[in-house]
């Protein structure tokens, strides 16, 4: 038994988890109020706040009499759970109503749901399987870049081909061009004889023409 708020406010149980679980939720530890007769609204409202007040999350297990009337059932469960965690006690078994349904469980069960653990449990589930997802697409990216690298490879060898093939296509335009400059030159030595041996012939018939050379 354990005082919370005022001298006249007392928890039934009082759960204080072990350092780690306590960072994790939160809280300091469980307020755990048993309750079996009716008690005005205001007061579970006080109750929370008192054990908030004292970083305890309010755990309240009902009674069957609470579970009998659907529509207290509905406010209880509705309006502590803004603040708190409830349960209802039937029958020697716990029970967890979410408004539609009630799922029979056990105090373990409880705990760990008002505690966050399943909630935090699921978040690195989800976390988890974004992680593979993330991974998975990564992989794929790897895939798809050793795929381009090669194919950049490829271009890389074509271009090269294609530069050494520029390369000796140049070389073979800088000898055509050397034989084209050789063969203007000669036919210029030539066409300088030609001419030459037209000026001579020109000349010996000059010559032969001349009086007293026939």
């Amino acid at each position: 038994m354990k005082i919370i708020g005022d001298e006249n406010r007392i928890t039934d149980v009082l759960i204080k988890p072990d350092y780690i679980s306590r960072k994790n939720m939160g809280y300091d530890g469980f307020a755990v109020e048993c309750q079996c007769v009716h008690t005005a609204f205001d007061e579970y409202l006080e109750r929370n706040q008192a054990y908030r007040n004292h970083k305890l999350l309010p755990l309240w297990i009902f009674g069957e009499r609470y579970y009998n009337f659907k529509r207290v059932k509905k406010i209880v469960s509705h309006n502590i759970e803004r603040n708190g965690f409830a349960a209802f006690f039937i029958n020697d078994k716990f029970h967890i109503f979410n408004g539609k349904k009630n799922f029979e469980t056990d105090l373990k069960d409880i705990i760990l749901t008002a505690s966050g653990f399943y909630e935090k449990q699921k978040s690195l589930f989800e976390l988890e399987t974004s992680r593979k997802e993330l991974l998975e697409k990564c992989n794929q990216l790897e895939e798809i870049i050793t795929q381009e690298r090669a194919k950049l490879r490829e271009l890389g060898i074509k271009f090269s081909d294609l530069e050494r093939e520029n390369s000796e296509l140049k070389t073979q335009i800088e000898g055509t061009r050397l034989e084209a400059d050789n063969e203007r030159r000669r036919y210029r030595e030539l066409l300088l004889r030609v001419q030459k041996e037209k000026e001579n012939l020109m000349l010996k018939n000059v010559v032969y023409a001349l009086p007293g050379k026939v």
